[in-house]
């Protein structure tokens, strides 16, 4: 029995030596699935029509005005993301069942919530017998949907994934040949799903039949640590949804649900509601809400990103998200603010132009991880054409806080301005009234153009913030000629989320007389800070697998050179976990992208105020940075990657305690203690055999 268990025992080391070795390193599937979709030039949407109540929807001209929203009018889903991508994406919409759609099981009402929560009298009514269980628990008693810890019925998620799997087995059979996997991962890459319904009265927010972009979910009996109220054997009563959903083969991940009373295909002015087309499959290349969930009186962007307020002619994302999702460059479409000075932006729509907006990354960027941007938008025609005005919008960024989660921590999801809340978000566009809702109707208001008459008040939109610290909140003259006193943004500060003044002006702002462009200056509350001895860069390993080199500096204005070479041991030393570089290169080598005697892996040069860079990943490359503010130069170790397996990274650092913290680590003492315990069952059993 001994000689066997230590030939198990070592059986379970050597399985767990491979699963260091060959286990991949595990990131969030929707969001890398999504990152690939945004990177393809062209993706086939396919699009299946579904009915509730055998009365057919699907004819010749539901048909014909359906295809020009989706592939030949020129406001269309198609000529939006040629446009969004400067033309690096084509989306090309398929419709798989035109000849008549999807008959369902159960009727509309079936799919639509069953109470309606009484906020006077703390009680749920029952509205719809026949829908889902739509309220919130704790402990098992039904409570107000804003209670701390309450969680949500699972039936509404259950009732979901049983639709998505009846609609997926009767497409059995049309998707085969449509290219529906572009990107080679076994999914498919889009699917939309058109149900007809009646009217808006099933199609509540956050609701089935509210439009939106979901997930074909593998449900079980562990369901309930995903954080919904689940019944004990409740899901056993649904039957099987533990099974992968597939069409064809092809796994199904995720999906657009959209409804015919939202895309309106009998608009008159264009052949549908195009604007929540684009919204929903902008979701599907990874891109979340940038509207508040818990708050919707609060609107951070709002019309001035189509996924904060949709118009039906959409409105392109503002310049951020389209660098997030491939499109834009920095250096090419996007150029560095790093000294005061005169600049001019032409509308983002002009397609003779290839910067789309400018990025000022104030001198304290390392202590408050923020930054600002400007950008042009005009609204004489085309995408663009429902916002209110033309002219410079103003916005600033916390990369950070697009990772907060729905219990205000941060998570590995991008969920953009979803649960940040106010002084939380991840994009605020600068306007009057603080974003609230009295200013949706007005809400391209954040657009500064020169002068706004608002309730009687000369808005001055020719200038925001202040290079003085001590700037006192604007005045402002009423139409009658009375000087009143009145909060606002604009006459206040270009502020960080803190509420602390930035210390930066925009002045003199000027719309051209054909709205195709503004001109502006800039000023700073002081000059460059200078490169220094406590500048530093490291090497960071994201959540998505990828490397990254950070940098702090003091100075806005210079060059960052980054250059990754392959180490030997005259290069970087290892010394237990410790691994330190042995000589930096001159500044001439990291200049040139060459240090004498080392290949180069890679060689970058970008605005000391860019702050970041990406890097490829490979097994025993070391990465050096330079800050180089034209006077001053300081080269920095930023860190290696081990040359024993690509998925380690080692920056000048503890490794060791990080890799204790990995994923790994965890993995193979999980694997360790489930083989040595079916070691000793084994072994028990076979002792007792032994016995007989």
């Amino acid at each position: 029995m001994k000689k066997a268990f230590k030939k198990i025992l070592i059986l379970a080391i050597i399985c767990c030596c491979f699963l260091v070795e060959f286990n991949p390193k595990t990131a969030n599937a929707q969001t890398v699935e999504s990152q690939s979709l945004s990177q393809l030039s062209q993706i086939n949407n396919l699009v299946a029509f579904v009915d509730f109540d055998n009365e057919e929807f699907v004819d010749a001209q539901f048909l014909s005005n359906l295809d020009k929203a989706y592939n030949t009018d020129e406001i269309s889903l198609k000529n939006f993301f040629l446009a969004e991508s400067l033309n690096s994406l084509t989306v090309n919409t398929i419709f798989l069942n035109d000849s008549g759609s999807i008959k369902m099981e159960h009727g509309e009402s079936y799919y639509a919530p069953k109470y309606e929560y009484d906020g006077v009298l703390n009680v749920y009514n029952q509205v719809n017998p026949n829908g889902y269980d739509n309220r919130y628990f704790i402990n098992g008693e039904p409570v107000n949907p804003e209670s701390a810890g309450a969680l949500e019925h699972i039936e509404r998620i259950v009732r979901e994934q049983l639709m998505l799997r009846e609609i997926s087995q009767k497409l059995n059979g049309l998707i085969a040949d449509k290219k529906a996997d572009n990107n080679g991962d076994g999914k498919i890459d889009a699917l939309t799903v058109i149900v007809d319904n009646k009217s808006f009265e099933y199609s509540n927010w956050d609701s089935i039949l509210w439009p939106h972009m979901s997930y074909a979910y593998v449900l079980d009996k562990n369901v309930s640590t995903r954080g919904y109220y689940v019944p004990a054997g409740f899901l056993e009563s649904y039957g099987d949804l533990s099974k992968q959903v597939t069409i064809d083969g092809l796994n199904l991940s995720n999906y657009n649900l959209l409804t015919t009373s939202y895309i309106n295909v009998e608009n008159s002015q264009i052949s549908g509601n195009v604007g929540v087309l684009c919204h929903e499959f902008l979701h599907n290349l990874g891109l979340y809400d940038y509207y508040y969930y818990p708050d919707q009186t609060y609107e951070p962007v709002g019309d001035l990103d189509i996924l904060g307020i949709t118009h039906q002619i959409p409105q392109f994302n503002l310049s951020y998200l389209r660098q997030k999702l491939g499109w834009l460059e920095e250096g090419e479409n996007i150029l560095p603010i790093e000294e005061s000075g005169s600049y001019t932006l032409n509308a983002v729509t002009a397609t003779d132009s290839p910067v789309k907006a400018y990025k000022l990354v104030p001198n304290n960027f390392s202590q408050t991880g923020e930054y600002f941007m400007m950008e042009m938008r005009t609204n004489t025609g085309g995408f663009d054409s429902q916002l209110k005005s033309s002219g410079l919008v103003v916005y600033r960024i916390n990369e950070k806080n697009g990772y907060i989660n729905a219990v205000g921590n941060l998570s590995t999801i991008p969920y953009g301005n979803m649960y940040g809340g106010r002084d939380r978000e991840e994009i605020f566009v600068y306007r009057m009234g603080g974003a609230d809702s009295t200013n949706k109707s007005n809400a391209s208001l954040a657009i500064l153009d020169g002068e706004e008459v608002v309730n009687g008040y000369y808005y001055e939109k020719n200038w925001i913030g202040s290079t003085d610290l001590s700037k006192e909140p604007h005045f402002f003259v009423k139409s009658t000629g009375v000087l009143m006193f009145k909060r606002n943004y604009y006459g206040n500060t270009l502020s960080y989320s803190s509420g602390a003044n930035s210390g930066i002006a925009i002045t003199n702002i000027t719309l051209s007389a054909d709205n195709q462009s503004v001109s502006f200056n800039v000023e700073f509350d002081d000059s460059s800070v200078a490169v220094s001895q406590t500048d530093d860069a490291s090497v960071v390993q994201t959540d998505y697998g990828a490397l990254n080199v950070v940098w702090q500096s003091g100075s806005r204005k210079g060059k960052t050179y980054i250059l990754q070479v392959e180490y030997d041991g005259s290069l970087v030393g290892i010394e237990g976990d410790k691994v330190y570089c042995k000589k930096l290169p001159q500044a001439s080598e990291m200049i040139n992208g060459k240090i004498t005697g080392y290949n180069t892996v890679k060689h970058q040069v970008l605005p000391i105020s860019n702050k970041k860079g990406s890097l490829n990943e490979g097994e025993g490359v070391a990465t050096f940075v330079m800050l180089d503010d034209g006077e001053t130069q300081r080269i920095i170790f930023a860190g290696a990657t081990l040359k024993s397996s690509s998925n380690q990274i080692t920056l000048p650092t503890d490794f060791l305690k990080d890799f204790l913290n990995s994923n790994q680590f965890k993995l193979v003492i999980y694997g360790a203690i489930g083989i040595v315990a079916l070691s000793f069952i084994l072994a028990l059993f076979t002792g007792k055999k032994r016995k007989k």
